[in-house]
């Protein structure tokens, strides 16, 4: 996508939000949507500035020429709430609009109401060759709206050929299909807590960033993994249709070699390996029969995290004995750019000092390409 449709895309995402917080009667709704108006302005400035850089960069180099003759480096953005830095500003963000001054130099926890906060899109993209550590921290995002639709590529047959003069063309078939789709509610609901603890509690902030931005995280993480498309629940790369499958064959190393081969022999690039972290384990430990030498030749530098070249998620949300190697540019993660958090009483909680908090976003997952999806057995 260009930047200029991009710009083109928030503009309309920020225009429908701030319609829909016109018409909203419910005063959390009408911050949700004006957030989200906000967050979509935010990436557009973002997205001008990025384009004004690039052309600078550009003018200075027809300017003076390129020496190295290098390439740009393959870059890749993932989900703002998955890295640490931005998690603890968001998390920031959430606790001081929770916790306002009491008059007397004190934090006092707001007992009931909503804090929303826009979710901080990065500028600066997540390199290959410093990898995230979770599975959202490496897949493409975009921020949308609640409804969209996007074209997803089912099958394709190339028939482009040599042409006599004066014969009739072959036709080429794209496969395309279009899908209406709605983003996900993420949420979940926190235990009741005495409210004298959370006034009194020192590491309130760090509360909130760890439980509650941490839960969201791994509950979207595990959707976009195995969810089983039934209800509200997304449609996980385990359970895409048309995706591919690779048998296991011999190890576990040479079976994502034949899987990412598979992406190439239809023209696909293998961008991520998705594997439980048992599993990485074994392949970094994995020594050749006979000689009892590490079969990598030297443990992989967890730093890179790669296999076959190939950036490496280790998750806890895959299974054991099952991996994914997907082509990265048929999946994106979508997202409102929103997270909403509201703390209240219910049943007796009031009675009791008690509280609780909701904390919740939007998302979903768009495969574009099934066959970009490759699901490897990894066990014998």
């Amino acid at each position: 996508m260009s930047a200029q449709d991009k710009i083109t895309e928030l503009t309309a995402t920020a225009k429908d939000a701030l319609a829909r917080a016109k018409a909203a009667t419910d005063a959390a709704d009408r911050d949700r949507h004006l957030a989200a108006a906000k967050a979509a302005t935010e990436e557009i400035k973002r997205v001008k500035h990025d384009e004004a850089i690039k052309a600078d960069a550009q003018r200075l180099a027809d300017e003076i020429g390129d020496p190295a003759g290098g390439g740009a480096q393959d870059v890749r953005v993932g989900l703002p709430i998955t890295r640490k830095g931005r998690s603890a500003a968001l998390a920031k963000g959430i606790a001081d609009r929770m916790t306002p001054d009491d008059g007397f130099g004190r934090k006092a926890l707001v007992p009931s109401g909503t804090a929303v906060t826009g979710l901080p899109l990065d500028p600066t993209p997540v390199q290959l060759e410093q990898p995230g550590a979770t599975i959202l921290d490496a897949l493409p995002t975009r921020l949308s709206t609640a409804q969209y639709a996007y074209l997803r590529q089912t099958s394709r047959e190339n028939n482009a050929g040599v042409v006599a003069e004066g014969a009739l063309k072959p036709t080429s078939t794209m496969g395309l299909e279009s899908v209406e789709e709605h983003l996900r509610v993420v949420a979940h609901l926190s235990e009741p807590i005495y409210t004298y603890h959370l006034t009194d509690n020192a590491n309130l902030r760090s509360f909130v960033e760890d439980e509650l931005l941490d839960g969201l995280r791994l509950a979207i993480e595990e959707q976009v993994v195995s969810g089983d498309g039934t209800g509200e629940h997304f449609t996980g790369l385990l359970n895409v249709d048309g995706s591919q499958a690779q048998a296991f064959s011999v190890s576990a190393i040479e079976t994502v070699r034949k899987a990412i081969t598979k992406l190439e022999a239809i023209g696909l690039a293998a961008g991520l390996v998705i594997v439980s972290p048992t599993d990485w384990e074994a392949i970094e430990l994995a020594r050749e029969s006979g000689t009892g030498s590490l079969e990598l030749g030297s443990p992989v530098d967890r730093a890179r995290r790669r296999l076959w070249g190939v950036q490496v998620v280790p998750s806890p949300a895959v299974t054991a004995g099952t991996g994914l190697v997907l082509d990265t540019s048929s999946v994106v993660v979508r997202h409102d750019g929103v997270i909403a958090v509201q703390w209240g009483t219910t049943g007796d909680d009031f009675e009791t000092n008690h509280v609780r908090a909701r904390v919740e976003t939007r998302a979903n997952l768009d495969v574009t390409r099934p066959m970009g999806v490759v699901v490897a057995d990894l066990a014998a």
